[in-house]
């Protein structure tokens, strides 16, 4: 496992694909939990901080969903600042790019061992689909789907669920690269 990890921390492709990730799930994240929001107004940045910000900092509002310490107005835009929201999707975006950029290194393995490209790309299948769990029901909210009662006390449990799910997709597809991609083939890309 750490020829393939090594590989993938030399290779600058995979070093953009987990930022990249990383930041669009993280921006996603942030509109799911209502923590960025769009607004029609143009106006000047501005910010400012809780006074009570220690206190708030690990108080939560729901399983895995903290209050925001902080807001932030820019044109167009509010986002209330929760540094634990932020760290968790940050780790969630991390675990998905990370699953993507082993996908782009399980289709080059395919391509070297000749079979088929698309091959590989399924190793990261598991991964996007557990990544998407956790926001799945906040943006069918947003795209005004009506849900059940039922299903809205069942989305607080889809962001631990997705970050295990993620986690064990990545191990996962992490072995499976490791024991068919035997040496590095992210050089000969």
């Amino acid at each position: 496992m750490r020829d393939v990890v090594r590989d993938l921390l030399r290779d600058p492709a995979s070093w953009f694909t987990v930022l990249g990730v990383t930041l669009g799930y993280l921006i996603l994240f942030q509109f799911a939990l209502g923590d960025l929001a769009m607004s029609d107004r143009m106006r000047g940045i501005s910010g400012q901080i809780a006074r009570t910000w220690p206190d708030l900092l690990f108080q939560q509002r729901g399983l895995l969903r903290f209050e925001p310490i902080a807001m932030l107005k820019g044109p167009f835009f509010t986002w209330t600042i929760s540094p634990i929201n932020i760290a968790i999707g940050v780790v969630l975006g991390g675990l998905i790019g990370g699953q993507i950029a082993l996908a782009r290194y399980a289709r080059t393995c395919a391509r070297a061992c000749g079979l088929h490209p698309a091959t590989g790309m399924l190793a990261g299948l598991p991964g996007l689909l557990a990544g998407g769990a956790c926001c799945a029901p906040t943006l069918g909210l947003l795209l005004g789907l009506q849900m059940t009662s039922g299903l809205l006390t069942l989305s607080q449990w889809l962001i631990p669920i997705a970050f295990v799910l993620v986690a064990i997709g990545f191990g996962l597809t992490l072995r499976v690269v490791r024991e068919r991609c035997a040496g590095s083939v992210l050089q000969s890309t």
